[in-house]
């Protein structure tokens, strides 16, 4: 029998709540070079307001998926969980499969993984994701 603990996946949804906005995957990506970028490029970039881009990188840095280390005036941000981008990158694969419809008109999204092309910290990651993509209105089915 499966048991539900109310805490068990909190730190886990925070994660996901945290990328939950198209910018901030977006910021995560950009950062994903390995560089450091300051805000101001984000900013430039995004063509926001500073407070709007600073709001992202809070949220990201509550997170920790990004640090920061001010310099100056400036703050300069990197990626702490360079694995996140594997993440992104399996979710966005997602978006070219289309559903299926079943015999009870729900919808069924059926997925591929190759879990040997993943590092155990991605391919845990990706079945934290699995437990937060589902909706009563999907099923999620997967094949290894």
């Amino acid at each position: 029998m499966l048991i539900y603990e109310k805490d068990c996946c909190k730190t886990e949804a925070e994660l996901f709540k945290a990328l939950a906005h198209p910018t901030r995957v977006w910021i995560v990506r950009q950062l994903a070079d390995g560089a450091e970028h300051c805000v101001c490029e984000f900013v430039n970039a995004v063509g926001v307001r500073f407070a709007t881009i600073s709001q992202h990188l809070t949220i990201l840095k509550s997170a920790g998926i990004i640090t920061a280390e001010k310099r100056g005036k400036q703050v300069y941000y990197r990626l702490q969980c360079p694995c996140i981008v594997n993440v992104l990158d399996c979710i966005f694969t997602l978006k070219s499969v289309q559903p299926l419809k079943t015999e009870k008109s729900r919808l069924t999204v059926i997925f591929h993984v190759n879990r040997e092309s993943f590092n155990q910290s991605t391919s845990y990651l990706f079945l934290l994701a699995k437990r937060f993509f589902r909706h009563p209105k999907w099923g999620i089915q997967e094949i290894f």
